[in-house]
């Protein structure tokens, strides 16, 4: 078969870029139904007897299954302080579960678990923690995996270690859902690996509309394989189209890796997906600011420590050249603090995450807050 990869390079490791905000548009939200669910949760556990280890495992799968829902909702600085709570709590957010693939034996229990928290109450979990969220998930994404390691080019053929990959992480990501083509013979006879790699939106605009899916990720990895050592390089290239242009292409770059194709690949999958959920979240949060700044006006009422008036005149100079700040009134300064009113654009989380960007704190400190630089 004839090479339709350019071979390049492999000396550096870089890590994942992370994917332009532009290449997804928002969609209805994730809870339209009031709910957040998590599915394919396993837990084993060990006891006493078997209702023991039953409730062990309860135990940890809801916690994995509240972690996994904080990844999906909160950023990563917020992960730590979102899932800092005890079981009992996250058992109040818990609305219903289900069981699956039950092994029960007389000091063991194990199975896999689909956990479905209240919105609102995760919602007001995470306000009273003072901890930004959103809830937008991002459209579905038709990845289109291309394996190539020295001559051999296959998109449909068996092995290609990089769709196995691809397929078994299908389903694991709320924030950015994508589907994996299922290889069938109506995909098979559609598409070739010629026409994915020329990105021949003609032909694939087929398989998009059998998938429903409108956006496509065709994730090519081109392997080698280090004589010496024995341990592979990868280059991983993707591009994004959407109704036939490319709006995004991405390159990263792995070496020194260990073990076989199909041990390491889900790693690089796994990474890629990390990466396109931070990437979601931190777009939602941007566009949410873009809003707030045409929103209705809030008030808000701060104390600010400062040790001289150069500390004040800092912190009103940041406070002013604020997009969401429309004006701020000082009600009283001291030597030590200022009391000060700020009216701005948007709801109180947003703005407070906004704040954060730009290193400066709120702390409720009751009737007002604790306005300081990190």
């Amino acid at each position: 078969m004839a090479r339709f990869a350019t071979h390049m390079h492999l000396k550096t490791l870089f890590f994942f870029l992370v994917w332009c905000a532009a290449m997804f548009y928002s969609v209805s939200p994730a809870v339209a139904s009031g709910v957040y669910t998590i599915r394919d949760v396993q837990a084993s556990k060990s006891a006493a007897d078997a209702n023991k280890a039953r409730q062990l495992a309860i135990d940890e799968a809801q916690t994995v299954a509240f972690k996994k829902l904080m990844r999906t909702l909160v950023a990563e600085d917020d992960f730590k302080a979102a899932t800092n709570t005890d079981n009992d709590t996250i058992a109040k957010l818990v609305q219903s579960f289900d069981v699956d693939d039950e092994k029960i034996e007389d000091k063991s229990y194990k199975a896999r678990f689909n956990f479905t928290f209240g919105a609102d109450s995760v919602k007001a979990y995470l306000d009273g923690k003072g901890i930004p969220y959103t809830e937008n998930i991002s459209p579905t994404l038709l990845v289109i995996p291309i394996f190539q390691e020295g001559e051999r080019i296959v998109l449909w053929e068996s092995p290609n270690p990089w769709r196995d990959a691809w397929t078994a992480a299908s389903g694991k990501s709320v924030a950015v859902p994508f589907i994996v083509p299922l290889g069938d013979l109506q995909d098979i006879a559609s598409v070739s690996v010629e026409d994915a790699f020329a990105g021949d939106y003609t032909v694939l605009q087929q398989l998009g509309m059998k998938y429903g899916a409108e956006r496509m990720v065709i994730a090519e990895i081109i392997l080698e394989k280090n004589p010496a050592t024995q341990q592979y390089s990868a280059n991983v290239i993707l591009r994004v189209l959407l109704k036939g242009e490319i709006v995004d292409r991405k390159k990263a770059w792995f070496q020194d890796l260990q073990g076989t194709p199909e041990q390491f690949m889900p790693g690089i999958v796994k990474e890629a997906i990390s990466r396109l959920e931070t990437n979601w979240r931190q777009s939602q949060r941007e566009e949410a600011a873009k809003q707030a700044v045409e929103a209705v006006e809030q008030v808000l009422n701060v104390s600010i420590p400062i040790a001289n008036m150069q500390d004040w005149l800092l912190m009103k100079g940041q406070l002013t050249k604020f997009d969401l700040v429309s004006s701020l009134d000082v009600k009283e300064i001291s030597t030590t603090d200022v009391n000060a009113v700020i009216h701005y654009k948007g709801d109180f989380n947003t703005f407070k995450y906004m704040l954060e960007e730009k290193g400066l704190t709120l702390e409720d400190i009751g009737g007002r807050y604790l306005l300081t630089h990190k």
